[in-house]
Parts: C-alpha cells; sequence; structure tokens
C-alpha cells in the first residue's frame, strides 16, 4: 500500500468512526462582520507539524469545507460536520468552511490527530482551535453592484 493510498484508508476508517461522535454546542460571537462568508479554522498544535485530524464542527448554517493543502472528506450529521483532513505535506491543519453567518461561529473539536509520521497521537491535551472570518468575495461584489 503506498504512503498516499495508506493516508486515505487512516482517513476513511477515522471518518467512519467519528461518524457517532458526541458533539458540543455553537457559539455566536458577540462582535464584528455578520452575514455570509467564510471561516478559516486552523488547529494550533503542540507538537509541531501534523499530517492529519478528524475534526467535529457544530452550529447552524455550515456548508461545504475547502481551501485545504490536500485533501478533505466529510459527512453530515444533522447541524453538525465531521471533517477528515489529510494534508499532502505534514504542517498546520487548516481549512475553510462556508457558513450563512460569519458571526455564528460553530463549536470545533478534535477526535484523532496523525503526526507527519503516520501515527495517531497518543493524547490530545493542547490542541487548540484559531477561527477567522474571512470576507465573501462574492457577497463584496453584489453589494458593490447594487
Amino acid at each position: 500500500m503506498t504512503h498516499r493510498s495508506q493516508k486515505l484508508h487512516t482517513a476513511s476508517s477515522l471518518l467512519l468512526a467519528c461518524l457517532v461522535a458526541g458533539l458540543s454546542a455553537c457559539n455566536t460571537s458577540p462582535s464584528g462582520p455578520s452575514g455570509p462568508g467564510r471561516l478559516e479554522v486552523s488547529l494550533a498544535s503542540p507538537n509541531g507539524s501534523e499530517g492529519a485530524a478528524v475534526i467535529v464542527l457544530k452550529g447552524s448554517g455550515l456548508f461545504e469545507l475547502g481551501g485545504v493543502a490536500g485533501q478533505i472528506f466529510t459527512a453530515r450529521s444533522a447541524d453538525s460536520l465531521v471533517a477528515v483532513v489529510v494534508l499532502d505535506e505534514p504542517g498546520v491543519i487548516k481549512f475553510t468552511v462556508r457558513v450563512e453567518d460569519v458571526a455564528v461561529v460553530p463549536s470545533a473539536r478534535v477526535v484523532e490527530v496523525a503526526g507527519a509520521d503516520n501515527q495517531l497521537r497518543t493524547s490530545l491535551a493542547g490542541y487548540e482551535f484559531q477561527v477567522t472570518a474571512l470576507p465573501d468575495a462574492s457577497m463584496a461584489v453584489k453589494d458593490a453592484q447594487e
């Protein structure tokens, strides 16, 4: 099995296992931009570069995920998305999610992380999410035309 197919096999196995994971509530941002747009989600790791992660996002108005330097696999469950992010090269786990309202920040929970060596981390302690609202270029163009 090649390194890439091994990662894909691991990712799909993790995705299936995570579909039954428990989920947290969403948070509302009290200030800043609102309306449709994208959120950039990055996972700060206490271990440096990572190879893959399984992340659960929960909240209303979550649409497609993208913007990853690798592959992303998703499964929808009620008001949540389970994402398996597999990087082409080890680094920071980072992706975007299109949302109905950037002022409503979904909760994020890390379920599994694989290091640069393709081995699962034995502890998830110290991982933190950073979420940044990105302007929605399509909405800005539409507003400018009105």
